[in-house]
């Protein structure tokens, strides 16, 4: 089966042949079927053309319950930056959660840093960034928390969702 391609001209595919004729023709601009032909051999039942998925950026905070959607999952994606300095037992930790209920009590992804991590590189301090990453199901929540000692911090710098 090969897929013969006509009239692209910004992008957009405006016209496509199978090679065994099913489909005769497709028109899609931004993102959406806008008409179909299809042949004696094929049906289409249902379509959907999605660009991109959904994207949301900076809408995380520390110990604040997210459900992104009730309908699909959704891709968390978030980088994390953790200081500590030298003084003993100083430590810095992001966890975080994902869970049908609210608040979500399954651990995903911890992100951790401690004193012991400025001792090796003979540092008064280390700065280090992590990448969190997880998958929520439709309907469930996620929540980051914070774990500092001593004079450790944490910055939840960017979390993005994107709805899939």
């Amino acid at each position: 089966m090969t897929l013969v391609r006509r009239g692209v001209s910004d992008g957009s595919v405006t016209s496509a042949q199978l090679a065994d004729g099913a489909v005769t023709t497709i028109k899609i601009a931004d993102g959406a079927v806008t008409n179909t032909q299809v042949g004696s051999a094929a049906a289409i039942s249902r379509s959907k053309f999605a660009a991109v998925p959904d994207s949301v950026a900076g809408v995380a905070a520390y110990d604040t319950d997210r459900q992104p959607s009730l309908t699909n999952p959704t891709l968390i994606a978030a980088d994390v930056r953790l200081t500590c300095t030298k003084a003993s037992g100083d430590s810095s930790q992001v966890a975080l959660y994902v869970d049908e209920n609210s608040p979500p009590t399954t651990l995903q992804s911890v992100a951790y840093l401690d004193y012991a991590d400025a001792d090796t590189v003979n540092a008064s301090s280390v700065l280090a960034q992590r990448q969190m990453v997880a998958i929520v199901p439709a309907g469930h929540y996620y929540r980051f928390e914070e774990t500092l000692t001593g004079s450790a911090t944490s910055l939840l710098a960017r979390c993005v969702e994107s709805v899939l």
